[in-house]
């Protein structure tokens, strides 16, 4: 997994909390709690919608994901 260039803040939390979840998975760390301080990404994460995109930015056609 190769960190992306210029990126938002937005998407350099959304990739942080990628990282740390696949880190915890492949070394069997269960249970998990997960603590970030970018509030946009965990409310994000917590909506339940379905949000796609390819890393590095493209939206991958959802809709959403161009939205203001």
């Amino acid at each position: 997994m190769r960190a992306p260039g210029m990126v938002s803040i937005l998407a350099t939390g959304l990739y942080a909390l990628k990282a740390g979840l696949l880190f915890a998975i492949d070394a069997s760390f269960t249970p998990l709690i997960v603590e970030s301080d970018c509030l946009n990404a965990v409310n994000m994460i917590n909506s339940g919608d379905v949000w796609f995109a390819t890393e590095g930015g493209s939206s991958g056609g959802n809709p959403k994901a161009a939205a203001p």
